[in-house]
């Protein structure tokens, strides 16, 4: 690849310019990536404003280098990464709520936990997510679950506009009125493929009572629990929303962890307990132990995220130069059907079995239904309205290439378990470098309405990366 000067696009930001060997350059690298090999940028464009990100689009388009967008550096695939130019907007992080709190527009570098911290102040939430690190942007672009998905649905479905930087330089602002399929198209496929986003406003909802609930089972159970909970958990009221997680730790000698947590609106803790007791009398097997937070309304947004720590910090911590990466791999899949049990025993053992050092395995079953199915799957460019549930799993390693290159192969291994039963459909927001076909995969039948609003916003494909859409449809 080619190298460039950059000293002319450092002169045109109100940000900053920041480069190799400079103190700050290591302030992109992260400790887990998504790949074998680490993608080290020319330059880094530290924005400050949607001008900065402008001319940093257009700097990267006259040098006909590559370029990344990057918000919150989450992209289990790396794509926030590039040999070329990225474009940081972590530091566009301001949160503005409207009078009537109705609505909120904040930067695409802000995080989830510190968007939840600014709503609490006025009683209301946006559903966007679980993890307080995670920034707004790529979270709500992609789909954006979390606690009270089932309740609200999704974060995409709350958004009602954006402000965009395109690729001939123009900045336009999207809502249903204005640029209305390009609004579409960012309710689901939105990072990356379109433009450059750099605000983003929010339809918020009232903050409501909640009981947050987690139950913890033995691992060896696994199996039983997790058919109980396929039979549960997509199925019941959209105000219970119970995730499912087994996890294996990086000391093969501390026990693994098997726990059903979540959230249930408007319950009281023995309310919460009732329903608990009904997962576990299908499981057949009382849990090892179960917690219950009461959270009024006041207290919710700011414990929806379930940091446990202050939400405002939690930022990637940059990785020195000279230190070696892990490496994080993640695969998911939905599904419209339980899985056999048969199955589900073999997933298990998948897990549980000839754990090593320094690696992490996990598996986590989320349900779908309730407010997340209500828009039909062409409503928004997020076409997965209609499965029971997702899974995903993900594996983290710190070692050898030979301990990398076996975490790659156990998370495949994992999600070809129970590839037989799902229904080839996979969450964008964790995309598989390595994932066949995967723009059916992520987008289905709004594939060809995806392509059209391409060609109409990025003909020539200046906002591209390995799995970005084609105006050509190719």
């Amino acid at each position: 690849m080619k190298t460039v000067s950059f000293g002319q696009l450092g002169d045109r930001l109100h940000g900053r310019l920041i480069l190799p060997g400079e103190p700050d350059f290591d302030s992109v690298r992260k400790w887990f990536i998504g790949r074998f090999t680490e993608t080290v940028p020319q330059a880094v464009a530290r924005c400050a404003d949607t001008r900065d990100v402008a001319e940093a689009v257009a700097f990267a388009r006259a040098k006909d280098i590559p370029f990344a967008l990057r918000s919150g550096a989450h992209s289990f695939a790396e794509y926030s990464m590039s040999e070329g130019l990225v474009i940081d907007l972590d530091g566009m992080d301001e949160v503005r709520v409207s009078p009537d709190g109705a609505t909120v527009t904040a930067g695409p570098g802000t995080r989830i936990g510190p968007l939840a911290e600014v709503l609490a102040r006025h009683g209301r939430v946006v559903p966007v997510g679980w993890c307080p690190m995670v920034a707004v942007a790529g979270a709500s672009m992609g789909g954006g679950f979390g606690p009270l998905g089932r309740y609200y649905g999704l974060g995409c479905d709350h958004l009602v506009g954006a402000e965009v930087v395109l690729a001939d330089g123009r900045i336009v602002r999207t809502s249903e009125t204005t640029e209305p399929d390009l609004l579409w198209a960012l309710r689901g496929a939105g990072a990356g493929n379109f433009g450059a986003v750099t605000s983003l406003t929010f339809r918020t909802r009232p903050a409501v009572p909640a009981v947050h609930f987690a139950a913890w089972w033995k691992p060896e159970d696994g199996a039983a629990v997790i058919d109980a909970w396929q039979r549960w958990a997509p199925t019941a009221p959209s105000r219970v929303n119970a995730e499912l997680i087994l996890r294996c730790w990086p000391d093969p000698d501390e026990p693994a962890t098997l726990s059903v947590f979540g959230l249930i609106v408007g319950a009281s803790p023995r309310a919460a307990a009732e329903r608990v007791a009904e997962l576990a009398d299908l499981v057949g097997i009382s849990p090892e132990r179960v917690t219950y937070t009461e959270l009024t309304a006041e207290e919710l947004p700011n414990h929806h995220t379930f940091a446990g720590e202050p939400t405002s910090h939690n930022k990637l911590g940059g990785r020195p130069g000279d230190a070696e990466p892990g490496v994080r791999f993640v695969k998911s899949e939905f599904f419209d059907a339980a899985v056999p049990l048969d199955a589900i025993a073999d997933l298990v053992d998948g897990l549980l079995r000839d754990r090593v050092a320094s690696q992490q395995r996990e598996f986590e079953f989320i349900p779908w239904g309730g407010a997340i199915g209500e828009p039909a799957p062409g409503d928004t460019a997020f076409v997965h309205r209609s499965p029971r549930f997702l899974v995903e799993h993900s594996v983290q390693a710190y070692g050898s290439a030979e301990l990398k290159r076996a975490s790659h192969e156990w998370v495949t291994a994992s999600k070809a378990t129970l590839h037989r039963w799902g229904n080839g459909h996979v969450y964008q927001n964790y995309p598989e470098p390595d994932l066949p076909d995967w723009d059916i995969a992520y987008y289905g039948d709004n594939l060809h309405r995806l392509h059209a609003v391409k060609a109409a916003y990025d003909p020539d494909g200046v906002f591209r990366y390995e799995q970005s859409l084609r105006a050509d449809g190719f």
